[in-house]
């Protein structure tokens, strides 16, 4: 739950709740109490969330997924009476059409304005996470800072924020110069915005038309899937980018896969027959679709610097699924990372989870054993993994897991500008500082727009008189 869910919600809800008050109470006294509402949830919830990003107890957060769940009733509950009963309320009570603007007008700016103010809490919240103890260790690496973004169809943040249909048009399409090209789009957008990895593509197959998650998957067929998504690969990757591709593998549906309280995901049975045809198909063909072109700058023997190039694998990374192959969770499942994805397709790249901060039976130390590498989680206590330096088979683990993650940064855009000899030094993109004095304007804009929306219902003085004076020309100039 955060506060733009919130905020979507006051949106459906509040107009209704404004429109079946008495009249004379629909004006000032809803004003009033959407302010006083919005201001009190909001200092709860981001105050919540700014102690969950520090990593701070387990409570807050169970406190908060409560609440989610109480949200999400009364969300699905109004959601579902909402088309065919606000008609209804329109008809049944004295609202002029005026009104029923102003009320929607508000509700819809306060979703705004809730966005905004989250995503200014989140720029404040980052600055502290940085001085986390956590953080230093990557520091005396000199590790750059990356971001990896979603989704299939673009990315929802170090991009533009642009949005492209869905992988299932693409497919349909059955042109591979287009998914190329798409994927250097791709590969663009994170150029200007400052992603490194992609979440993408996601090309598990259509087992039925109802699986949640369709619209990021291509086709039921294995190889339409594998060319499309490889090509994708090919072309993201041209510029720098490392993409995760997933869901390794056999995640047929979203229903029980392990994302809720109680869950401890799908089981999911197969011959190896069909998972090598059908379901392994598509990310084999990623692994085997080729190489790309790194450019750096190399020291020579005398010092001076040269530009140089080398070949590196166009697919860097892999996110595993929720579900179990068998009775053993995808992502810990040593015969699927270690013996098809690392020996026989000799990937060297890093293996990532899917979101592991609700899956409690995503075990680190049997993931890493497994040969995968890192947990896609904001919670550190989500991470279910104690490191024991003094644990040889620990060490080793946690060793090659780093050295993978190290590998794809150093062989990404996230290098971009660094030669030998110099000193990684991050700062501010000059994107995301123009991101957040917009998102600062918008938020002044929105806080002129409600009190523009108050002041139509209760004018000031000033106001009243002038509409007084307005209202008695009118009616004077009428009776001539």
């Amino acid at each position: 739950m955060n506060t733009y869910n919130l905020g979507y919600i006051l949106e459906m809800l509040l107009p209704v709740i404004g429109i079946c008050l008495p009249a004379k109470k629909r004006k000032y006294g809803l004003a009033k109490a959407v302010a006083i509402i919005s201001a009190g949830v909001f200092v709860g919830i981001s105050t919540s969330s700014f102690l969950i990003n520090l990593g701070y107890k387990e409570e807050i957060l169970s406190a908060i997924e409560a609440g989610s769940i109480a949200f999400g009733y009364i969300f699905a509950w109004f959601f579902l009476i909402w088309v065919s009963v606000i008609l209804a309320i329109f008809n049944w009570i004295e609202v002029t059409k005026q009104e029923a603007v102003y009320l929607f007008a508000i509700s819809y700016a306060i979703e705004h304005i809730f966005y905004c103010i989250r995503v200014i809490v989140e720029y404040l919240s980052a600055g502290r996470i940085a001085e986390h103890e956590i953080v230093q260790y990557i520091l005396t690496i000199e590790k750059p800072f990356n971001i990896d973004a979603d989704t299939a169809s673009g990315l929802i943040y170090g991009g533009t924020s642009a949005m492209f249909p869905s992988a299932m048009t693409l497919a349909q399409t059955w042109n591979q110069d287009l998914a190329l090209e798409y994927g250097t789009m791709i590969g663009n957008e994170a150029l200007l915005g400052g992603a490194d990895g992609w979440y993408a593509p996601s090309m598990n197959i259509h087992r039925t038309p109802f699986s949640g998650r369709n619209g990021e998957y291509y086709s039921e067929d294995a190889f339409l899937s594998g060319a499309v998504a490889s090509n994708e690969v090919m072309g993201a990757a041209s510029k720098g980018m490392y993409t995760y591709i997933k869901h390794f593998a056999f995640n047929d549906q979203e229903n029980h896969r392990g994302d809720r309280d109680g869950q401890y995901s799908i089981a999911t049975w197969l011959n190896e027959q069909a998972a090598r045809e059908i379901y392994l198909l598509p990310f084999e063909m990623c692994m085997k679709a080729g190489d790309v072109e790194l450019n750096y700058i190399e020291k020579q023997a005398d010092g001076s610097l040269a530009n140089a190039s080398k070949t590196i694998r166009a697919t860097q990374a892999v996110m595993t699924s929720f579900n179990r192959v068998g009775a053993t969770w995808a992502g810990g499942a040593y015969g699927l990372i270690t013996g098809i994805l690392r020996n026989e397709w000799a990937f060297d790249g890093l293996v990532m989870t899917d979101n592991a901060n609700t899956a409690v039976f995503m075990d680190g130390y049997q993931m890493t054993e497994a040969g995968a590498d890192v947990k896609l989680t904001s919670i550190p206590a989500d991470a279910r993994y104690d490191f024991d330096e003094n644990d040889p088979a620990t060490y080793y683990y946690a060793r090659q897991a780093m050295h993978h993650m190290l590998y794809i940064v150093a062989n990404s855009k996230s290098m971009n500008g660094l030669a030998p000899g110099g000193t990684v030094k991050d700062g501010t993109r000059l994107t995301t500082t123009v991101m957040r004095a917009v998102t600062i304007i918008c938020l002044l804009l929105i806080a002129l727009e409600i009190y523009k929306i108050f002041r139509l219902f209760k004018p000031t003085a000033k106001k009243l008189k002038k509409l007084q004076a307005k209202a008695e020309r009118k009616a004077a100039k009428a009776a001539k």
